[in-house]
């Protein structure tokens, strides 16, 4: 059977008919009969009727059939004998044959009254898509051959684009550090009093993630009165988590508690560090 192709497997046995549809690289599904997996007949007008409901399943479901397979009996033969009975769903279009489940039995050893719903499910029906294995397993080699090469390309693509990413995050991260930096150093003079006297130039260096010392004269001069204000003010009109950044990173340091918080900016370093 090709990847494409659609078979029914109509199997009359024991007074019942069942139905399966198979295709390549799936598993058989049934096709109820009125519901039932076997639907018991006992005359020619009994499979008829049950013809007339697979087909209206197969319809429903959108199946595609190209080949019929009657896996029958030998009592069933005698109803099988009449093709007319067959036309509500067979079609001079496509294939179909007879096989003898007796013929199928003896294949794996055993009695026709053995094919019970398990050995048809994963035995015979398996059988079947199998028996024409040789350009089946050609194609289906090809078709796995190319789905390997389809996912090996996928995921070199999905690593590529990892490896953009995790590149563009290193340097806004590397970015994000640099304001950080910058947010320190302008920021820390106008909350504690000669800051940088107690966090010295290599300390927040390495807080910030760099192994350069930051460019901190020593002696740091106190800003003046007016540059306090204006440094204050900018401070105040940063976004919270700008704030909180600063403050919490230095309230996490051995040093915070040698830290003099200016009186101007004491109700707000205490808020945040709360």
């Amino acid at each position: 059977m090709s990847e494409e192709t659609g078979h029914l497997v109509l199997i009359v046995n024991n007074g019942s008919i069942s139905a399966w549809h198979l295709a390549i690289g799936k598993s058989p599904q049934n096709i109820a009969v009125h519901g039932e997996v076997f639907f018991s007949i006992t005359s020619t007008e009994d499979i008829n009727f049950a013809l007339l409901d697979i087909k209206d399943n197969i319809n429903g479901r959108g199946l595609s059939i190209d080949y019929y397979h009657w896996l029958f009996d030998r009592h069933a033969r005698q109803q099988l004998i009449d093709l007319r009975h067959l036309s509500d769903l067979l079609d001079e279009r496509f294939g179909w044959q007879l096989i003898s489940l007796d013929w199928v039995a003896a294949r794996f050893g055993c009695k026709v009254a053995d094919l019970t719903l398990p050995f048809i499910e994963q035995e015979l029906l398996p059988w079947l898509v199998c028996t024409d294995d040789a350009a089946e397993r050609k194609q289906m080699k090809g078709a796995l051959e190319r789905e390997h090469a389809n996912e090996s390309e996928r995921l070199l693509n999905e690593r590529v684009a990892m490896e953009q990413e995790n590149r563009r995050l290193q340097a806004q991260n590397s970015a994000l550090r640099q304001v950080d930096k910058e947010r320190l150093v302008t920021y820390l003079p106008a909350l504690f009093s000669r800051v940088f006297t107690i966090l010295g130039a290599a300390d927040l260096a390495l807080l910030c993630g760099s192994v350069e010392p930051l460019n901190i004269p020593n002696p740091y001069p106190e800003p003046s009165t007016e540059a306090l204000r204006v440094l204050q003010r900018q401070f105040r009109n940063l976004p919270q988590n700008a704030q909180l950044e600063i403050v919490q990173l230095v309230q996490s340091l051995p040093h915070r508690q040698r830290l003099t918080v200016r009186s101007e900016m004491r109700e707000l370093i205490y808020e945040l560090e709360g």
